[in-house]
């Protein structure tokens, strides 16, 4: 460490590379060992060091892209969540898919797994599409309401998944289990959704709020790559693909607008019913006092003494 603490620039210190057999059995990566440190290490620094690998590494554990991992046996949760990212502190997660036939289908669920909107593929494609004509896929995006009172109740906090986002936002494109060009990078909205979200802002997902990806196995080869294989040839299965994602997303914009309504219209319900209940309890309060009031004038004085008759004698 001495040595690092004496230099300016990272590549002035000379390092020996030795290597060695792998054991068998051993699994493949690299793995550093950091040993000797002066100072105790404090939550704040585990944390900071577990946000910059996460943004080191691809964010879904499950695709074949660099990972790296941070185990420590005293800062459990950090290291928890730094391999989990933020995927559980979502509001919506969409799932939509389609299968051999071209058909789709897609549902939404929450964080916790309860499904909220499911549809088949008459409600995704227009009648004029019995099939989409893109390979089977499957397209997940999860949706964060970027809302400071919304996380006071999550686990993560606001300012960091707001900067996993920054780094990860916008949906990634897997094909056969490798990531495609620049798909889903800052500033390529390959979906539109940025677009989509300035022209109806209400219940739309942008490449600021969310994080998805789109996976195809496409065994026959349909989507082609182009010749710096950063991306694919703009032909009829790759704009199917394109125009599949976009149904998705505009039939569960539709969705949460009238979930919303519906919850809007709920809630107005409720208020005129607590209102008419209000209205018939003091009308029930105000009959009763008048009842009672005009008993209370009725009744006649206690211990009173009634005067006597006169009588005139002339």
């Amino acid at each position: 460490m001495e040595h690092f603490d004496r230099s300016q620039l990272v590549e002035e210190v000379e390092l020996a590379i030795q290597t060695r057999l792998r054991r068998q059995g051993v699994p493949d990566g690299t793995d550093i060992l950091v040993e000797g440190v002066r100072l105790a290490w404090k939550p704040a620094d585990v944390r900071r060091l577990a946000r910059s690998l996460l943004l080191l590494t691809d964010p879904f554990e499950d695709a074949h892209g660099f990972r790296a991992r941070l185990e420590s046996a005293e800062f459990a949760e950090i290291a928890r969540r730094a391999r989990g990212g933020y995927f559980s502190d979502c509001d919506y997660h969409l799932v939509a898919r389609v299968g051999p036939g071209g058909r789709g289908e897609a549902w939404v669920l929450t964080a916790a797994g309860e499904e909220l909107f499911r549809t088949d593929h008459s409600r995704l494609a227009d009648r004029d599409r019995p099939a989409y004509l893109t390979p089977p896929l499957t397209f997940e995006l999860w949706e964060f309401l970027l809302d400071a009172k919304r996380f006071s109740t999550k686990t993560g906090k606001i300012t960091d998944v707001k900067k996993w986002l920054d780094a990860f936002g916008g949906v990634r494109l897997y094909h056969r289990g490798v990531r495609v060009g620049t798909y889903g990078d800052a500033k390529i909205d390959w979906l539109d959704m940025n677009l989509r979200r300035a022209r109806s802002p209400e219940e739309r997902p942008s490449t600021n709020n969310s994080i998805g990806r789109i996976c195809v196995e496409d065994p026959d080869d349909r989507l082609q790559q182009t010749t710096d294989r950063r991306g694919f040839l703009n032909s009829e299965p790759f704009r199917e693909l394109i125009q599949f994602a976009s149904d998705a997303l505009e039939w569960m914009a539709i969705e949460r607008l009238r979930h919303r309504e519906k919850m809007r219209r709920s809630r107005k319900t409720e208020v005129e019913r607590k209102k008419h209940e209000a209205k018939t309890e003091v009308a029930r309060v105000m009959e009763g006092l008048r009842v009672r009031s005009k008993k209370e004038w009725n009744r006649p004085l206690e211990n009173s003494t009634q005067p006597k008759p006169l009588k005139w004698n002339f």
